[in-house]
């Protein structure tokens, strides 16, 4: 008698594959584990998730070019990705720039400018550049503000205030 198999235990047919086999525990439903979790990814596609995602991130670890092929599959696709993701990217950072102008009070808190177009955020403590730095090939300033709840390091100045305080360490209208 084979090991591991009890006698009297009768042939069974495989749940997933449909396969004949001879069962070693009464409640035996699988000729084999394969079949068993191939069962369990078909019936909750969560675990089917789970493993797909594991998979790709070992996959991008492992294929540095994986996402170059990725890019060039969408570009045979489809002719005009690259300007939609440019559009698109316009867009978002557009969009979040407003939100953060709109947070901040819509207007240069110097001289009173508010005008979109000639308002940027401004450090209060100096060090922009190298925050910057820091966050570059990540997120843009305004993606950070609004993941970090708007912190109170930061106000909107017009360009021109921004400009003379980085160089001369005051603005013209205060000093007026």
């Amino acid at each position: 008698m084979a090991r591991g198999i009890k006698p009297g235990l009768p042939k069974l047919s495989c749940v997933y594959c449909s396969e004949v086999f001879q069962a070693k525990t009464s409640w035996q439903k699988f000729c084999s584990k394969r079949c068993e979790q191939n069962n369990v990814t078909k019936v909750n596609p969560r675990r089917k998730q789970a493993t797909y995602k594991k998979w790709l991130e070992n996959k991008k670890k492992n294929d540095p070019g994986y996402f170059r092929q990725l890019y060039l599959r969408r570009k045979e696709n489809e002719p005009n990705y690259r300007q939609k993701a440019s559009r698109h990217s316009r867009d978002f950072h557009r969009k979040s720039r407003l939100k953060v102008l709109e947070y901040y009070g819509n207007k240069c808190k110097c001289c009173g400018e508010n005008l979109n177009e000639f308002l940027c955020v401004d450090h209060l403590n100096g060090g922009g550049s190298k925050h910057r730095r820091e966050l570059r090939g990540k997120s843009s300033i305004f993606r950070y503000i609004i993941r970090n709840n708007y912190p109170k390091e930061f106000r909107v100045l017009c360009h021109n205030c921004n400009q003379s305080l980085g160089y001369y360490g005051y603005c013209p209208h205060k000093k007026l």
